[in-house]
This record gives structure tokens, C-alpha cells and sequence, in this order.
């Protein structure tokens, strides 16, 4: 299997500290001041905007609960036994994302075919092969 590298910058304004977070070694620390990426007059702007902006899941009730959606910016980890609807909920974040808001998205899946995906998506009334032909979707086998 392949080892996936994420690196994120987490910004923590109530102590006006960075973090980097590496998830192979699934640990943050601490970016000492003179090292860090973002200087404190975007710093406060990144804040702001990734406290204040919602990213809707497409799921009402869900938004409702979480104030209008998922924080921009934010990594959303979707756990869960076989069957929970990590694979529904997911594809329908990137669904409503492309009708609703003209976001692009990518599903990369490591399991299911791009047929089978399509197959399934569809019978809950997700074309997502018209969303690939506009360039609005694509998948990835990994």
C-alpha cells in the first residue's frame, strides 16, 4: 500500500501559535516563531475567514446541526464500520458541491471500481458520470 503524506499548517489564535501536523507520524508541533509559514497580519485574516466561512455537507440536517456545514479549511476524518455511510456521505458532499456551488471534486478510492462507484451512486440519484463529463468530478482508482 502506498504511504499517503498529508501536511497541514494549524493555526491556533488563541495562543498565536503554528503547528505543522504530519499525518504518517500523526503528531503536531509546534513551529517556532521566527520558522512560521504564515505572518501574523495574513495569520489573523486565515482565522477569521476559516472560523466564519461554511462549507455545506449537502446533508440539511447535518448543516443545521454544524451551523451551516463543515469549517473551511478544516480536515474532516469519517470514521466507521463497514456500511456506516462513510462512501454515501462522502460522494454526497462532492455531489451537492458540484450542482449546488460549482465546486469541482475528487473521489480517489482504493476499493471500488469507478463502475461499481457510478453503479451505486446512481441508484441514490447520483449521476456523477454527467458531473465527469462537464469536468466537474473525477475519480481515481489508487
Amino acid at each position: 500500500m502506498m504511504d499517503v503524506l498529508t501536511v497541514s499548517y494549524i493555526l491556533d489564535s488563541s495562543k498565536d501559535m503554528q503547528y505543522k501536523l504530519d499525518n504518517r507520524l500523526l503528531k503536531a508541533r509546534e513551529i517556532p516563531k521566527g520558522k512560521q509559514k504564515i505572518k501574523k497580519k495574513e495569520r489573523n485574516k486565515c482565522v477569521h475567514k476559516m472560523v466564519s466561512e461554511r462549507v455545506p455537507t449537502g446533508i440539511e440536517a447535518l448543516d443545521r446541526i454544524l451551523g451551516g456545514g463543515l469549517l473551511r479549511g478544516n480536515i474532516v476524518l469519517l470514521a466507521g464500520h463497514p456500511g456506516a455511510g462513510k462512501t454515501t456521505f462522502g460522494a454526497l458532499f462532492l455531489y451537492h458541491g458540484a450542482v449546488k456551488y460549482g465546486e469541482p471534486g475528487v473521489y480517489v478510492s482504493f476499493t471500488e471500481s469507478k463502475r461499481e462507484f457510478y453503479t451505486h451512486m446512481k441508484q441514490l440519484g447520483l449521476d456523477f458520470e454527467i458531473l465527469e463529463n462537464e469536468g466537474k468530478f473525477r475519480f481515481v482508482e489508487a
